[in-house]
């Protein structure tokens, strides 16, 4: 697509926004906003699950350089420290080939609920991870 297009294209989305945004009544608004309040995703109604991220199966992330996965992780998991989201970390057969779960991300989350899973490949076939998950 050549520039040109491209600014054509983006102005016909900014009207039809506008558009549909002009469609509403004033109460569906306040009505749509009060639901995005009561909605909105918070530390209280929410929480980061942490599956597998484990030294040994970081080597088959192909998607991007295992450098980059790791800061990733790492970073994903300091912003959920920093806003309070309660974290759950789980591992699969940590002493088999999966390896420990990252050093880096235990020590950044000590009083983290972890659950060390016996060899279940899915986390949800362990019914402590449910349970941990549930409360």
């Amino acid at each position: 697509m050549t520039g040109s297009n491209e600014v054509k294209l983006g102005v016909a989305v900014m009207l039809a926004l506008l558009l549909a945004a002009n469609c509403q009544s004033s109460a569906q608004r306040n009505i749509a906003g009060q639901q995005v309040k009561e909605n909105r995703i918070s530390a209280n109604n929410s929480v980061l699950l942490l599956l597998d991220h484990q030294t040994g199966l970081f080597q088959l992330v192909r998607d991007y350089d295992v450098y980059t996965f790791k800061n990733n992780v790492l970073a994903l998991a300091a912003t959920a420290k920093l806003y309070g989201v309660p974290t759950i970390l789980t591992s699969s057969l940590e002493k088999g080939p999966n390896g420990p779960l990252l050093p880096e991300l235990r020590a950044m989350l000590p009083n983290t609920t972890f659950i060390p899973r016996p060899g279940e490949i899915n986390a949800w076939d362990n019914t402590d991870f449910v349970n941990a998950v549930k409360v």
